[in-house]
């Protein structure tokens, strides 16, 4: 039977080679999550900033229902869920203008 002895095949690395190989392994990895961290950071106060701003509008239209007379008599209709690749025009909403249907089932 032959011996499968593959160590005197091939030379040895050296150990600057190795060490310089690894180092650069590190570099480019470190480099490359510091730009995905930098990224996710900068994506996550968009998204930040955007929820402050929906926030203020939605505290802005509470506001202004609760300065509407009579407003607490009103009986709002049951919202369904529409689906996910929905282009805006829901249930009764054909046209996907949902501010003017909003206020045709208000009047």
């Amino acid at each position: 039977m032959e011996d499968n002895n593959f160590d005197d095949l091939l030379p040895p690395v050296p150990d600057q080679k190795t060490l310089v190989l690894v180092n650069t392994f590190v570099i480019h990895t470190a480099g490359l999550l510091n730009r995905f961290s930098s990224l996710c950071e900068r994506k996550l106060e968009a998204v930040d900033r955007s929820m402050k701003r929906v926030d203020i509008q939605l505290k802005l239209l509470e506001s202004k229902l609760r300065s509407v007379e009579g407003i607490e008599h009103v009986k709002a209709a049951p919202l369904t869920t529409a689906p996910a690749a929905s282009s805006g025009a829901t249930e009764g909403n054909v046209d996907g203008n949902a501010e003017h249907n909003a206020e045709s089932n208000v009047q």
